[in-house]
């Protein structure tokens, strides 16, 4: 996991992790913060016309960003395998 170096979704979310990047697609976990339980999100980012695909969300402690971690790797390791030409 890196740093994040994209700007926020928007000033509701905050980018909090990114987990990786596949071609023009990367993979991050982003906060909710407008919201009186906050939630964390694992989210595809490309394009700024397709806009965020959301993957899944959960609550922001830390047994959620845990499952955010794992299924930020796995959404990855998904975009690695779909992106690999079958020879």
């Amino acid at each position: 996991m890196t740093q994040p170096s994209f700007q926020p979704v928007s000033e509701v979310y905050a980018e909090q992790t990114v987990y990786g990047q596949i071609g023009p697609l990367q993979v991050v976990r982003l906060v909710r913060s407008d919201l009186s339980l906050a939630l964390t999100h694992v989210v595809v980012l490309g394009h700024p016309s397709l806009g965020p695909t959301f993957i899944a969300g959960f609550p922001d402690t830390e047994e959620g960003i845990g499952l955010a971690d794992q299924v930020g790797q796995a959404v990855v390791q998904a975009l690695w395998i779909a992106a690999t030409p079958v020879s």
